[in-house]
């Protein structure tokens, strides 16, 4: 049998003797160890030849080391790092300005493969991908009064498919690396399918739907909202509707994609998703809002108050069933603002103003407040986001103002980009580029004209809600002047945008210039309305009064003018939710001033076919505080006005002339009859208003002056106070 001959062990001696050998230079040494000794995994001396290896008897063989390779950062990698940097130095202090500018010239950016991409420069070519994830270009900077309320660092949107989440805290940016899937993060199912039937609870298990509590709905609703429906063609109808009368005034949707996906919807209702269903109850529903009773009758074969009940309880249901609550999706948020928006006059204020800041949420959830281009977001995308947009951020100022409140801080730090001047036609899901917007009119035309004004009055100081100095009356006369200077410039603006192109044979054109004309008077109203005084307009020269009285009644007559006219009669929803009640009370209030001279009989003409055209308002079974003030200042001004005919010899007006204010005087001026609540919100107004209208108490050349802290109060409690920068044409 072949020995096999073994190395010599090393001795003690020897290893000493090893060790002290003469030192060798660094510089005459291998970069590494040597073949022999990496394999054995012994310490190598770096040699040539190595002491290992002498003993072994081995041969000594050196490699040159492989290159080193160098590691390559993705663009993911430098933003993250980017990122992480301008968080440490925001929270030492350190201001670090963002210059979205320069990122935007660096031309197209290829989207990683990885699950979120954070990407700070928006894209300026049509070359476009699908974004997957997106982090803001520009943060809010530290000197800003906000910038405490801000998370270090910008924020970051994960978008798939029409849905989106926006994360701004620190907490959920450190988290976002460790989902795999985003659509876990948007908190829907990873495999895109929902359920459409509501899952059975556990035995034994408590099942919490927010959505209940926030519509106020019962449990045992049905499995399937297949029932509620309507008919395929009543389907049409009712889509027919929505784009005569309500789309014109709102735009928010993209008309042909939704018209699509409605006509493959109605081949299979079993199937539509839960975010389409309720979009389409949305959509029927304020299509009822906007139809007349007859309309309703002959179309659908049913009365407009069945077919509200109807509808309105079935988006509620859908937009429980869509999850609206912790929704990310466009379509869920559109279709949550569209039922708001029909339910303007039918809701109390403080109710719709809790339930327009839950829009808000949405929106700020999915990244609403951030504009879509700086997000890197598709063309088509950016477009939709600012419609609604435009919708969500006046809805609730206007809701907070006539409910008491301030328009929230969080809301003016919005990216507020207005929407293209364009048409749906012009805009697709898969465009590359923008289309070239138009100078003259398109399908946005009214509702730009509103965003106009919105943005106007946003941006300048002078129109807060905040009444001046009362000990300061020279403060109050300079901001007059400088208001009146800012609507002037104002009407300009819509002059040269918009007015000039109104073509008065299109209804929509024609309403345009309505609204655009009362708006200007409304804000010229309120730069000089008596409530700014500090004597509350006791001591207001005749020229101001016959400014306010000019104004109040140019704002009656459009009103008036917008009612009449059948070819408006499909936009009369919009007119009827932001009529104009201090251009009525202010009237009213200097019809008891001016029994005689120029316009008093035209006043008077307007004010009778204004309270036909509002029944409600001098309804006998009304329990409205700010409708019984009115119709008392009504009849205090009538029987100044006839009782100073009689006293000069004048015939009076005949009978017929004035049918329903003769109705109104006819009445007994006691309150109604009114429930328990009523009472409580608005008795002890009404009897001062009512003691107040009361012409016996003073003689009719030496009128008592109008009690304006008492109408703001009245107004401001019933929730029915516009607010100085919106002018009523917001929401």
């Amino acid at each position: 049998m072949p020995s096999t001959e073994q190395p010599p062990l090393p001795t003690p001696s020897s290893t000493g003797a090893s060790d002290q050998r003469p030192s060798i230079p660094p510089e005459h040494l291998k970069p590494n160890a040597c073949v022999s000794c990496q394999r054995r995994k012994v310490k190598c001396d770096r040699t040539e030849p190595c002491s290992s290896c002498k003993r072994y008897r081995t041969h000594c063989e050196f490699r040159d080391p492989a290159p080193r390779r160098k590691r390559k950062y993705s663009e993911e990698d430098l933003h993250a790092k980017l990122d992480r940097y301008e968080s440490l130095l925001n929270s030492f202090g350190a201001r670090v300005d963002s210059k979205p500018e320069a990122a935007s010239t660096s031309g197209p950016v290829s989207t990683p493969s990885s699950a979120f991409t954070p990407l700070n420069a928006a894209r300026t070519n049509g070359a476009q991908t699908e974004p997957v994830s997106r982090s803001r270009d520009a943060a809010l900077p530290v000197s800003s009064p906000l910038a405490s309320a801000q998370t270090a660092g910008p924020g970051r949107l994960v978008f798939d498919k029409g849905s989106s989440r926006y994360i701004e805290s620190n907490l959920w940016k450190g988290l976002s690396d460790q989902f795999k899937d985003p659509k876990e993060m948007l908190q829907e199912p990873p495999n895109g399918q929902q359920s459409r039937q509501v899952p059975a609870p556990a035995p034994g298990s408590y099942q919490l739907d927010e959505g209940e509590f926030v519509f106020g709905l019962s449990q045992g609703h049905p499995t399937s909202l297949r029932a509620l429906h309507p008919q395929s063609a009543q389907i049409f109808l009712l889509w027919q509707a929505f784009l005569d009368n309500v789309n014109p005034l709102t735009k928010l949707l993209h008309a042909p994609t939704v018209q699509r996906q409605i006509l493959q919807a109605c081949s299979n209702l079993e199937e539509v998703s839960q975010e389409l269903e309720a979009l389409m109850f949305a959509i029927y529903h304020f299509a009822v809002v906007s139809m007349s009773p007859e309309e309703c009758q002959a179309t659908l074969g049913a009365s407009k108050s069945s077919l509200l009940s109807k509808f309105q309880y079935a988006t509620k249901l859908s937009l429980m069933r869509a999850g609206f609550l912790k929704s990310t999706d466009l379509v869920v948020l559109q279709a949550y603002v569209l039922y708001l928006l029909a339910m303007r006059q039918y809701y109390d204020v403080q109710t719709l103003w809790s339930l327009s800041g839950i829009a808000i949420r949405m929106a700020q959830r999915i990244g609403l407040h951030r504009d879509g281009k700086r997000l890197g977001l598709p063309l088509f995308d950016v477009e939709l986001r600012r419609r609604l947009t435009w919708q969500v951020l006046p809805l609730d100022a206007r809701t907070a103002e006539i409910s008491g409140a301030n328009t929230s801080v969080m809301n003016r730090i919005w990216d507020k980009e207005l929407p293209l001047n364009v048409n749906d036609s012009e805009l697709n899901p898969d465009m590359k580029q923008l289309p070239v917007e138009h100078t003259g009119p398109t399908e946005m035309f009214f509702c730009l004209l509103r965003y106009q004004f919105a943005k106007t009055m946003t941006t300048s100081a002078f129109w807060s809600h905040e009444e001046f100095p009362a000990d300061k009356p020279e403060v109050a006369k300079a901001s007059i002047a400088e208001k009146d200077r800012l609507v002037d410039e104002l009407e300009q603006v819509l002059e040269d945008k918009f007015l000039k192109h109104c073509d008065a044979s299109i209804p929509l054109h024609y309403l345009t210039a309505i609204v655009a004309r009362c708006a200007l008077s409304v804000m010229r109203l309120r730069a000089h309305h008596p409530r700014q005084y500090s004597d509350r307009g006791a001591s207001l020269p005749q020229a101001e009064k016959d400014l306010l009285f000019s104004m109040a009644l140019r704002i009656v007559e459009l009103d008036v003018l917008a009612q009449s006219e059948k070819a408006l009669q499909r936009f009369i929803w919009q007119m009827n939710a932001q009529f104009q009640w201090d251009g009525i009370v202010v009237l009213l209030s200097e019809l008891c001033q001016r029994t005689s001279g120029k316009d008093v009989d035209k006043a008077w003409f307007q004010v009778n076919k204004c309270f036909e055209h509002h029944p409600e308002i001098t309804s006998s079974h009304q329990t409205n505080p700010l409708h019984l003030g009115v119709c008392n200042l009504a009849r205090k001004a009538w029987k100044i006005w006839t009782g100073d005919l009689k006293r000069r010899a004048c015939p009076l007006p005949e009978r017929g002339t004035f049918p329903a204010l003769e109705a109104l005087v006819a009445e007994d001026a006691a309150p109604p009859s009114r429930d328990g609540a009523s009472r409580k919100s608005g008795s002890s107004l009404y009897q001062q208003l009512n003691s107040a209208a009361d012409s016996s108490s003073s003689p009719l050349n030496e009128p008592s002056p109008m009690d304006w802290a008492l109408w703001d109060e009245l107004l401001q409690g019933w929730g029915l106070q516009v607010p100085l920068e919106n002018a009523g044409f917001l929401g």
